[in-house]
């Protein structure tokens, strides 16, 4: 019995630098185990990329259908029987408008997704008893397959998908928790969004699997190059999204701060990645009074294939992560694999990412100067800052290896189609 899989993304492979990277290894590992692998985007950004993959094919149903290209159309169904069935649900959870508004809108979301997941069923002519629906973001599209009889469905689990009141997304909780009921399995990128989700949503633990995304490198051993104790330098990549959660702002106080604190080393900081915030950080960093020994470049959103090249060209000592909130970064991931330890705020999931001497973890509300003060001594220390990238290298090649950990993870989708046989 020929073996499908239905990946529901964002946007994918249409133009999504963070989610290309997340998803392509992903892609290539089910190629593998699967006979057909259907990718089904919900939206449609730019340019789509082509995949030179045999036996996997894009449906644009979703992404182009009228739902998706014009919204208002949508409105009709918020009088369907499925949403009006949640209104008291949603008036009984909200403490605000906004709340009201989102869940609603949520719940519009799955009643319209269902009815286009139906299409795209019926138009490939998916077997449910050898097809698996496998959601990278635990969303509405999830949601919307709990409402699609005999459908057997898989979610991963990352950060906004997760933690609904730090994005500022508010999603109807009774209809998170018959989604879990109804689910095959959720695999949450970190132990922290998996405890998060399991005392939010509790009796459906057993259903929760850990699954690490790690990063994919074709040089397995290649190191980045770092500045030696006499060339009196210090070179900090970051790639974020420029955005609040992410906070890439308070990135330029730390390097404001370090410059400043230490005007005897040339610090420079390279930043990849582009958002709302972008303006405000060019004008912070051409503004006012810079470290003269400071030098900041701000390169916007990059291919993946370009931030590894970075890696390869560059001298790169340190890789820097401040957010507020996160899963399992693949930032994380990729600095670890080339032997670059990571300065990283104690978050989500990333703690559990670190061992000793992989890089300096920070408390989340620590202030610049403070962080300055952790970082400092490593920086003294040459003998100790090789041992670390050591460290850091030999930490992805035992946990995050992107090729050995999507392929396990494509063999366990496909495990469940032959447990159905």
């Amino acid at each position: 019995m020929p073996r499908n899989v239905l990946l529901i993304t964002t946007a994918f492979p249409s133009e999504s630098v963070t989610e290309e990277v997340f998803v392509t290894p992903d892609v290539e590992a089910l190629s593998r185990e699967f006979d057909r692998v259907i990718i089904a985007p919900l939206l449609l950004k730019g340019n789509a990329k082509k995949i030179n993959i045999p036996n996997v094919t894009v449906d644009y149903t979703i992404a182009r259908h009228l739902f998706t290209r014009f919204k208002p159309s949508k409105l009709p169904y918020l009088l369907s029987p499925y949403v009006i069935s949640k209104y008291r649900k949603i008036a009984k959870e909200s403490r605000s408008f906004k709340q009201f508004l989102d869940k609603s809108i949520y719940c519009l979301n799955v009643a319209t997704h269902r009815k286009m997941l139906e299409q795209i069923t019926r138009r490939h002519n998916l077997d449910q008893k050898s097809t698996v629906y496998y959601t990278f973001w635990f969303d509405y599209a999830t949601a919307a397959l709990s409402l699609m009889p005999s459908c057997m469905y898989v979610s991963r689990a990352h950060g906004y998908d997760v933690y609904d009141t730090r994005y500022g997304k508010y999603r109807l909780g009774p209809v998170r928790d018959y989604t879990l009921s109804h689910i095959k399995a959720l695999y949450p990128v970190s132990r922290a969004g998996l405890e998060y989700l399991d005392n939010l949503y509790p009796g459906h633990r057993e259903k929760m699997h850990l699954r690490l995304l790690g990063s994919e490198k074709k040089d397995k051993d290649f190191i980045t190059r770092c500045h030696k104790a006499q060339d009196k330098a210090i070179t900090i990549l970051s790639t974020a999204r420029v955005s609040p959660e992410k906070r890439v702002l308070k990135n330029l106080d730390f390097v404001k701060n370090l410059a400043s604190a230490r005007k005897d080393i040339a610090v420079k900081w390279i930043h990849v990645g582009d958002g709302p915030q972008m303006e405000e950080l060019r004008r912070q960093s051409t503004t006012g009074s810079l470290p003269s020994n400071l030098k900041i470049e701000l390169l916007g959103n990059l291919p993946n294939d370009e931030i590894h090249r970075i890696y390869h060209e560059e001298i790169i000592d340190w890789t820097l992560l401040l957010s507020e909130s996160e899963g399992t970064p693949i930032a994380i991931c990729e600095s670890f694999s080339y032997g670059v330890p990571v300065i990283a705020t104690m978050v989500g999931g990333v703690p559990d990412m670190f061992t000793p001497g992989t890089g300096v973890l920070i408390a989340p509300d620590a202030s610049s100067e403070e962080i300055v003060k952790a970082v400092n001594p490593h920086i003294n220390d040459y003998n100790t800052f090789l041992q670390m990238k050591a460290a850091a290298h030999g930490r992805w090649e035992d946990k995050f290896n992107s090729s050995e950990l999507r392929q396990k993870f494509a063999k366990e989708l496909a495990a469940l189609i032959d447990s159905r046989s």
